[in-house]
């Protein structure tokens, strides 16, 4: 079963912002982005005014820095970076450059690049906040929470009301693992902008890790709600409903997840396990082929072994299944106690107690475990089988009726 799959993208970490904030480059300037303008006309007027001999070199870095702006929109990152490289090389006293570069840089993910670049824009404009707002991104894609943390902080303290800083903080506190105060910062993201779609499924995330599904499904489905193509939002949903044991309703949104992002495989490996836990081992089956079909899965092929095990069909094959994900999971108790319930169904029973023998060593009290280990105990003529049976009892009451319509009598 797989987890939360979630974008988590980081708000403005694609778009290339402009240097709020700061002085700006003369309106009366050809080469700045007035609104008549088309982009081939902001780029021939730049170019011409690095052309122009006439020019002082402050101009030439200021329409180094707007055609570089116009190139990073187009995302050509190579051409914006080179002309933010000779607007500083002209004036290394620019701030707007270095943070027109630090952004180019957060966005192909050169995130020390990025960070170096905003320190510089810092150093040279301490009270600006808006850099630190960028930086903050460059840090979080970075790895670095607690200072991404600090930056969001200082542009928080004068920008209280920017909904995409708290979702940004938010993010930074999810991934040290506070996630009482991200979903604080979420959920003041959704007073401040009430349809942020992100922020919601943000919070859902973080409430269904600490265990709380009721809410997360509310909060995922305000983010459907909202914004009804939002294909991890329906992904989180239907984890949500699966663990809860709703499988019908898991089974409906992996259905419109697949049906909005055809090759996503966690959704559809999802809906297989659905799938199982209803006893559909044919249609199990084919969602975790076509999961397996986008990337080999050490999970995909655990629980494809074990709908062929339960269903008592092509054993052959599951076997083939559980070694592939023992292969990638050599340690894997659960797979190692599927495997012999395979080894147990085709009537070799030396090699189920092996499996279970491996398995007793990582999870010693897991009752399926437990129990095909007494029960191949006792197909050998070994009387101390019904010990194991009666502990897998006592830890799983029923386990015999459930092991029985696996073909385990």
């Amino acid at each position: 079963m797989y987890g939360h799959g979630r974008t988590g993208a980081v708000a403005g970490a694609i778009t290339i912002l402009m240097a709020l904030g700061l002085t700006p480059v003369s309106a009366a300037e050809l080469c700045r982005g007035r609104p008549t303008n088309t982009t081939a006309q902001e780029m021939a007027e730049c170019t011409r005014v690095i052309a122009d001999p006439q020019q002082s070199p402050d101009r030439k870095a200021d329409a180094y820095v707007n055609r570089g702006r116009v190139e990073a929109l187009a995302a050509d990152f190579d051409q914006a970076i080179a002309d933010f490289d000779r607007a500083i090389a002209l004036r290394p006293d620019q701030t707007a450059a270095y943070i027109e570069r630090c952004s180019a840089y957060q966005t192909i993910g050169q995130f020390e690049a990025a960070i170096a670049d905003c320190s510089r824009a810092i150093d040279l404009a301490p009270n600006n906040a808006e850099i630190y707002f960028r930086r903050g991104v460059a840090l979080h894609g970075n790895g670095e929470y607690s200072r991404a943390i600090e930056d969001y902080d200082r542009y928080i303290a004068s920008n209280a009301r920017d909904p995409f800083a708290y979702y940004n903080r938010a993010l930074s506190y999810e991934a040290e693992g506070d996630l009482d105060r991200a979903i604080r910062d979420y959920g003041e993201a959704v007073r401040l902008k009430p349809d942020y779609a992100a922020a919601y499924n943000g919070r859902g995330y973080d409430y269904q890790h600490k265990g709380d599904d009721d809410r997360a499904i509310h909060d995922y489905s305000e983010a459907i709600r909202f914004a009804p193509n939002y294909a991890d939002a329906y992904f989180n949903r239907g984890f949500a409903y699966l663990h809860k044991g709703d499988f019908d309703r898991a089974i409906s949104d992996d259905d419109r997840v697949l049906e909005l992002m055809p090759d996503y495989a966690a959704a559809a490996a999802n809906r297989g396990v659905a799938y199982l836990s209803k006893g559909a081992y044919v249609m199990a089956i084919n969602d975790f082929d076509r999961a397996l079909r986008q990337r080999p899965d050490a999970a995909d092929f655990a629980n494809r072994c074990l709908a062929r095990a339960v269903w008592g069909r092509e054993l052959k094959t599951a076997l083939a299944d559980c070694d592939a994900s023992l292969k990638l999971d050599p340690a894997n108790s659960a797979t190692l106690a599927t495997r012999a319930l395979v080894h147990y169904r085709t009537g070799a029973f030396e090699s189920a107690l092996a499996d279970t023998n491996a398995a007793a060593t990582r999870a010693p009290n897991d009752p399926s475990m437990l129990y095909v280990h007494g029960m191949a105990r006792q197909h050998l003529g070994d009387t101390g089988g019904e010990d194991d049976v009666a502990a897998a009892s006592a830890l799983e009451p029923g386990i015999a009726a459930r092991y029985a319509g696996y073909g385990v009598k």
